[in-house]
């Protein structure tokens, strides 16, 4: 398969769990800087998919890894 075409079709895999936890994040809205519960469902579901998820100070700045050494998303 077109690796392309493979990571389109594992992202849209995941749009049911990505709108429900953003249903759940507008039904419970978080001050600015205070989105302790935003950011533990996010973690949890990128932690369920294999990034490493790495906290920064009061949980404001955060980096994703996904992949092998060297290969690093950040966000």
């Amino acid at each position: 398969m077109d690796p392309k075409q493979q990571m389109f079709d594992e992202v849209e895999s995941w749009l049911a769990e990505l709108w429900e936890i953003s249903r759940r994040m507008y039904e419970h809205p978080e001050l600015g800087l205070e989105e302790n519960e935003s950011a533990q469902m996010l973690e949890n579901w990128l932690d369920r998919r294999g990034f490493l998820v790495e906290r920064g100070s009061h949980s404001v700045s955060r980096r994703l890894w996904l992949g092998s050494a060297g290969d690093r998303l950040f966000v």
